[in-house]
């Protein structure tokens, strides 16, 4: 009823209703204080939701940049271990091409000697036997 009364006056909320006595203006003292208090824990409220916003909005950011990180973790891994599986297969084939030279190189050796003795034999018996020796198919000559 009261409300009613005021609503038709046009009274809002912030206009003091005239007090009667000392215990009303106590009350008023204390609506006063407490409505000031509803105020600023309603800021502080709407503060603390925009900071906790704000953190999950970070948390979100955070866990997309830890799912790149980890992703580019697990690419330059993988490309660390295709690196050592192509050095490994390089070492084995340097290991064969050594083997490879080594032989050749023997087999020069030999067919150098092989030479070296047919040149003596050829100087040995002379020039009556060289178209012979020409004649013969002697390798890598």
């Amino acid at each position: 009823m009261c409300s009613e009364f005021l609503s038709e006056l046009h009274w809002e909320d912030g206009f003091a209703i005239p007090v009667a006595n000392q215990e009303n203006k106590i009350l008023e003292d204390q609506l006063a204080k407490l409505r000031e208090e509803k105020s600023n824990l309603q800021d502080q409220l709407h503060d603390y939701e925009e900071r906790i916003n704000s953190m999950t909005s970070h948390l979100k950011n955070v866990n997309q940049e830890f799912l790149f990180t980890q992703s580019l973790y697990k690419a330059r891994e993988s490309e660390i271990e295709s690196e050592e599986h192509f050095k490994a297969i390089a070492e084995r084939e340097l290991g064969r091409v050594k083997n490879e030279t080594q032989l050749l190189e023997k087999e020069m050796a030999i067919i150098r000697e092989r030479k070296s003795q047919m040149e003596v034999g050829v100087a040995c018996c002379g020039p009556a036997s060289e178209p012979a020796l020409s004649r013969e198919n002697l390798p890598f000559l």
